[in-house]
């Protein structure tokens, strides 16, 4: 069976993200794992302005992990485990292809002006399994928006979006952008083009994708607008429950290209977003 697995840390955003995982688990009938990475320079303690204690041990992080569990009311719930190791290892060690990783935008430590932590960074860019980041912003009732590319890496994020929504009882929102055709670099300039045949393309494309994947029982709703692919997602985020993405599976440091859709995505969504990776 498929395992969630939450990284806790004692931030706001751990602890957003601790709730998030267990009404998924509540939601998809799956276990949930609390996890938090420890070690003797990297102390998490459950009364927030505790210093440095030199006697800290895997006892005492379990101790802090059971009161971060305990303040969210799921203790019981979910199975809790500390690990010592660097946070982004404990995480990717557990998770596999079929399980999902569920984490804050950011943890403690680091500039608070960041939008996205490098825990949370490095997690997204080398999961294996969709991983879930969790804002407090969107709208809870909202439908879940997916970007649909016609890309095998889009249909997983969508076949996941269309479970997602199911089991949550909400609507589904499947966004494609469309740009100009380009020729040498340009766009067309001086050639006119009948704009409506490029979006009844775009259209006729994606109807092609949803008609592949079982949608029964789930709300659906269709939009291919003008735009970059995720600029039309991100236009649409406020109004959503969780906005689900795919990844393109990228290595290195094209990993991190501002100009992927997933991570301009995950990078600037209001509320909560979903990578799903790729696979081979």
């Amino acid at each position: 069976m498929a395992t969630i697995y939450v990284g806790v840390d004692g931030s706001d955003c751990a602890a957003l993200a601790l709730r998030w995982a267990g009404e998924e688990g509540r939601a998809r009938g799956l276990p949930v794992v609390a996890v938090m990475a420890w070690g003797y320079l990297d102390q998490r303690h459950a009364v927030s302005d505790q210093g440095f204690d030199p006697a800290y041990s895997e006892e005492t992080a379990r101790s802090a992990l059971a009161a971060f569990v305990a303040a969210a009311d799921l203790t019981g719930v979910v199975e809790e485990r500390v690990v010592n190791d660097l946070a982004p290892n404990a995480l990717l060690g557990l998770a596999g292809p079929d399980d999902l990783i569920v984490v804050g935008a950011r943890g403690l430590g680091g500039f608070k002006g960041l939008l996205l932590g490098s825990v949370s960074q490095r997690i997204v860019a080398e999961s294996p399994c969709p991983v879930v980041v969790v804002r407090d912003g969107g709208q809870p009732q909202g439908p879940v928006v997916v970007g649909v590319d016609g890309s095998q890496n889009a249909r997983r994020a969508l076949e996941w979006a269309v479970a997602e929504a199911r089991a949550r009882g909400v609507g589904l929102l499947v966004v494609h952008g469309w740009t100009a055709p380009f020729v040498g670099g340009y766009a067309f300039a001086a050639v006119s083009f009948d704009h409506r045949l490029v979006e009844e393309g775009a259209r006729a494309m994606v109807e092609e994708v949803v008609a592949d994947v079982d949608t029964s029982g789930v709300p659906l709703e269709i939009r291919v607008t003008p735009g970059s692919g995720a600029g039309v997602v991100l236009d649409h985020a406020p109004e959503a429950s969780l906005v689900v993405v795919g990844s393109r599976g990228l290595t290195g440091f094209t990993r991190w290209l501002l100009g992927s859709v997933s991570h301009q995505v995950v990078l600037h969504a209001p509320g909560t977003a979903v990578v799903v990776p790729h696979q081979d």
